[in-house]
């Protein structure tokens, strides 16, 4: 029996508490650590400054504050799929960030030449 297909879900609740393990971890490939703490510093700008109001709003209190789409609706006086739009909206927006920021920091690593595709 196959099992039923489950989005992975990019959770920012946790970034704080991972960017303070990962300063603690005593970690030998410092790179990688410095690079881990820049790309959670970089999502938590995304989450506060490349969103729209609405989608902030939604998004936060869908994934800082855990609250169901239901709730979140209630509380906004939105429509549950409107809810579920912003929310889908804003986490394409915040991993189009991150995507970026990997592209940067593989291209600092190896020399941009202007025609690498990742």
């Amino acid at each position: 029996m196959l099992r039923p297909r489950t989005k992975r879900v990019f959770l920012v609740e946790d970034i704080d508490s991972i960017s303070a393990q990962v300063c603690v971890q005593a970690d030998e490939d410092n790179t990688n650590r410095q690079f881990l703490t820049a790309l959670l510093r970089a999502t938590r700008y995304a989450v506060d400054h490349e969103l729209t109001e609405r989608q902030r709003q939604c998004f936060t209190k869908r994934y800082y504050e855990g609250r169901t789409v239901t709730e979140i609706a209630g509380e906004l006086g939105l429509d549950c799929s409107t809810v579920s739009r912003h929310i889908t909206l804003a986490r394409q927006r915040i991993q189009s960030h991150a995507r970026y920021c990997v592209f940067a920091y593989r291209n600092s690593l190896d020399g941009y030449s202007g025609n690498n595709r990742s």
